[in-house]
């Protein structure tokens, strides 16, 4: 069985770094974006498709990831928020956005696969994380702090996986 890659988050950075690479080698991505209108040069690309998904809406993902799981054999979430803001200028709503969108929403895509991935006895995750996350930096608190969540989940998770 070839590999397809499910990419959240591809319409610009890493995501559309990783998109245009493993299409020059290849390989089926499904890109995923907000705006597709932000990625129509990655939908020219070979073995691509793009299409909309917004990770902070639950419901939709679980229907995408529904329809989309029998397809994919490793997911990559790279959509995020970044924010280097002193803490005290931070409103609670604004660190409970990048919360969201850095850390429950990755979870939730990544829950979605998790028992078709076990069944199957194969699937990969992969995360973008940061420096931030092991190493504290300066006006990055929240960020570094939703980054660290991220990696403990993953890293709990992998025990959790491991044969």
């Amino acid at each position: 069985m070839s590999k397809n890659y499910l990419i959240v988050g591809a319409s610009s950075g890493i995501g559309e770094a990783c998109v245009k690479l493993l299409s020059s080698k290849g390989f089926q991505v499904l890109a995923t974006t907000r705006d597709p209108s932000k990625a129509e040069h990655l939908a020219q690309l070979p073995n691509v498709k793009v299409i909309k998904l917004d990770i902070l809406n639950y419901e939709d993902v679980q229907k995408t990831c529904d329809q989309l799981k029998k397809d994919y054999q490793i997911v990559y979430s790279n959509a995020g928020l970044g924010m280097t803001v002193p803490i005290e200028l931070e409103t609670m709503e604004e660190i409970r956005k990048l919360y969201e969108l850095d850390f429950f929403a990755t979870v939730n895509v990544i829950k979605q696969f998790i028992t078709y991935f076990k069944e199957k006895k194969q699937g990969l995750f992969m995360v973008s994380s940061s420096l931030a996350s092991v190493v504290a930096i300066t006006l990055q608190s929240a960020y570094g702090s939703a980054k660290r969540a991220l990696n403990s989940f993953c890293e709990s998770l992998y025990y959790e996986l491991k044969p």
